[in-house]
C-alpha cells in the first residue's frame, strides 16, 4: 500500500473530505445519498471532483485497454468521527431526527461507527470493529469491484463477494492483499454508476461480507441499498472508497449473538425473547425506518470506507 493511498485512506475515515449525491431517483432508500464522501475538487452532480494532482488519473490504464477491470479490497474499515464529521452518506435522506437519533454533519447516517466499539467491551470481549478490518486484510472474506465500460461515463459497477481459497492469498510485504491475483468469487450484483473526473459512484445494490466465526461458516454481513463510491490513485488502485447503507436488525442481531456466544436460539432472537444486554444495546441503535411506517426503526444506518488493488475475476489464485 502506497503512503498516498493510505493518506487519502486516512482522510476519508476522519471525515475530512465531503461530497453531495444527486442520484437519479429510483425511489430506493439510496436516492439523494449525500453526504461524507469523496469531494476532491469541482463540484459535479455525482457529488464527485478531482483536485488530487498527479495522486489521480482519471481512470487506470488497466480499465481502459477494454473498458473493464476488477480490483480486490485490500482495507475496510468502520471509519472514525472527527468533530461531528464522519465518512458515509445520508441514508435516510432527511437531517431529522430519526428513532431519537441526529446526523452526523452533512446529514451522514452512521450508527454502526458508534455501536461497533461499544460491543467490544462486552464477554469474550471480541472487537467487532476488527472484524471487518482483519477479515479483508488477511484475506479470509474477499470483496471484488469490477466495472464495465469504464471507458465511459455510465460504467457498470459490480461488487463480488466470497471467502478465502484454499490456501489463502498471496500479501506484500506491506501485510495486505498483493495486486494481481485471480480470484474465485460469487455472482455479482450489479447497478449503472457514474464516473466524472476519475470518480466512480453508485447505487443501490447489496454489498455482502463474509466474515469468518470460530471454526464454523462465515456470517454474511449484509450491506443493503448500499452507496458505492471511490477514486484511483497513480498507481492504479482505488483509493478513498465509501460503502454506505444498512443492517438490518434482525440478521445482525444473530450474528452478533453468534460473534459473542450467546446461549438463545435464532427464534428467541428474532422473537424479542433473549434478554441480553448486548442485544439489548444493539436494538437501541435503530436509526433507519425500512418500511415508511415511522412507528419503529429497523436497522442500523453503517459506513465503512476502503481501498483496493487490481485483481482478475476467475477460477484460481496467482500471482501477478
Amino acid at each position: 500500500m502506497s503512503f498516498e493511498k493510505l493518506a487519502w485512506t486516512m482522510i476519508v475515515a476522519l471525515g475530512m473530505v465531503t461530497g453531495c449525491g444527486d442520484d437519479a431517483d429510483d425511489g430506493s432508500m439510496a436516492d439523494d445519498m449525500g453526504g461524507i464522501g469523496i469531494d476532491m475538487g469541482a463540484d459535479t452532480d455525482g457529488g464527485a471532483g478531482d483536485d488530487m494532482g498527479a495522486m489521480a488519473p482519471a481512470v487506470p490504464e488497466s480499465c481502459t485497454d477494454d473498458g473493464s477491470c476488477a480490483y480486490v479490497l485490500d482495507l475496510l474499515e468502520v471509519p472514525a468521527e472527527m468533530a461531528g464529521r464522519i465518512a458515509g452518506f445520508d441514508v435516510d435522506g432527511t437531517s431529522e431526527t430519526i428513532c431519537e437519533f441526529d446526523d452526523f454533519e452533512g446529514g451522514v447516517d452512521n450508527n454502526f461507527s458508534e455501536i461497533a466499539p461499544l460491543l467490544g467491551a462486552f464477554p469474550p470481549m471480541i472487537p467487532i470493529k476488527m472484524l471487518l478490518s482483519d477479515a479483508i486484510v488477511n484475506g479470509t472474506a474477499l470483496v471484488v469491484v469490477g466495472l464495465e465500460g469504464a471507458d465511459g461515463a455510465t460504467p457498470e459497477l459490480s461488487v463480488f463477494s466470497g471467502v478465502a481459497p484454499e490456501g489463502g492469498v498471496m500479501t506484500g510485504e506491506d501485510g495486505f492483499v498483493a495486486p494481481g491475483q485471480t480470484f474465485d468469487v460469487e455472482p455479482a450484483v450489479s447497478t449503472t454508476a457514474s464516473l466524472v473526473d476519475g470518480v466512480v459512484d453508485g447505487g443501490p445494490l447489496t454489498v455482502v461480507v463474509n466474515v469468518p466465526i470460530g471454526g464454523g461458516e462465515p456470517a454474511a454481513i449484509q450491506i443493503e441499498e448500499a452507496r458505492v463510491q471511490f477514486g484511483f490513485d497513480a498507481d492504479g488502485n482505488i483509493t478513498g472508497g465509501v460503502i454506505g447503507g444498512f443492517l438490518d436488525l434482525s440478521v445482525l442481531l444473530v450474528i452478533v449473538a453468534e460473534l459473542l456466544e450467546i446461549e438463545c436460539t435464532v427464534e428467541e432472537i428474532e422473537a424479542g425473547d433473549c434478554d441480553n444486554p448486548a442485544l439489548n444495546l444493539l436494538a437501541g441503535f435503530t436509526d433507519i425506518d425500512t418500511d415508511g411506517d415511522t412507528a419503529e426503526c429497523e436497522a442500523i444506518s453503517v459506513g465503512l470506507i476502503f481501498t483496493g488493488v487490481p485483481a482478475t475475476i476467475g477460477e484460481t489464485v496467482s500471482p501477478g
